[in-house]
């Protein structure tokens, strides 16, 4: 698990890491969000999980989204992305 606070750390993590999944928090601005998965793209087939708020809709650039208002769901949906990939 690597965590990334604040735009430069998350472009440096994204032009350095390897990863098996990316989850995106719900308060990063919308165009920085777009950017970061755009440099994700580029160098990784690492599958991107965004995180919305409850009523925002889903970020068209993030193959997964997800509400995170439930614990549960939200590890139980990780397990699946993941396992997804693996196969």
């Amino acid at each position: 698990v690597e965590s990334a606070v604040g735009f430069s750390a998350a472009v440096h993590a994204a032009e350095n890491g390897k990863f098996d999944l990316v989850i995106m928090g719900h308060s990063i601005p919308s165009a920085d969000q777009d950017f970061i998965i755009k440099q994700l793209k580029a160098l990784s087939n690492a599958p991107i999980l965004a995180l919305r708020r409850p009523n925002d809709g889903p970020l068209e650039t993030a193959q997964y989204n997800l509400d995170p208002d439930d614990p549960e769901r939200f590890l139980i949906y990780v397990r699946e992305i993941i396992n997804h990939k693996r196969r």
